[in-house]
């Protein structure tokens, strides 16, 4: 096996992991999960329906460089000169706080947000992040390209941007008020 194929077993495994660990959140009671801890912070709930919200485009993204780096690669381009297994660099993306974030409107959650739907909704994202990594198992994603948390971490390959998506959180997110968008 490949250092690549290792690095995208690897990403699988946790971002599987992952989902099932927020997916359990959903088995919550529902006193829990619809209490706020105080009126300007979210529910679990809304931190859920935010799971997904986020989601989505952070797969918009992924979605569009996949198809990208594919691309280049069926044009007989060679993976990318990089060490597979350096991505360690996004660590500090999991970790609570580590970049300043004003939470676009379109990713907030609704006072009230249907569950069900979110729950379907996360695991079908987690379905299309395993397939669009197992399309990369050679190191595909030659284009590099940059979004919002790029400053952090320098260009970033598609492979990179689902750990991402699978990456555990070192500390639960913070809800912000309306009033105070930077998470």
């Amino acid at each position: 096996m490949s250092a690549y194929q290792n690095t995208t077993t690897a990403i699988a495994e946790a971002l599987s992991e992952t989902l099932r660990e927020v997916d359990s959140w959903f088995d919550s009671p529902s006193d829990l999960l619809f209490r706020r801890p105080a009126p300007e912070r979210w529910s679990i709930a809304q931190i859920l329906e935010h799971i997904t919200l986020t989601n989505h485009f952070l797969l918009l993204v992924i979605r569009k460089q996949t198809a990208r780096a594919l691309k280049k690669a069926a044009s007989g381009a060679s993976p990318p000169a990089i060490d597979p297994t350096d991505i360690g660099r996004l660590d500090r993306v999991a970790s609570y706080g580590s970049f300043p974030w004003v939470r676009p409107e379109h990713m907030e959650p609704s006072s009230n947000p249907d569950l069900q739907s979110a729950r379907q909704r996360l695991s079908e994202q987690g379905q299309v992040a395993q397939v669009l990594l197992a399309s990369m198992p050679s190191g595909e994603g030659g284009p590099r390209y940059r979004f919002n948390v790029g400053r952090l971490f320098g260009s970033a390959k598609p492979l990179r941007v689902v750990v991402v998506l699978g990456a555990p959180c070192e500390a639960p997110p913070r809800a912000a008020s309306s009033h105070e968008r930077t998470s």
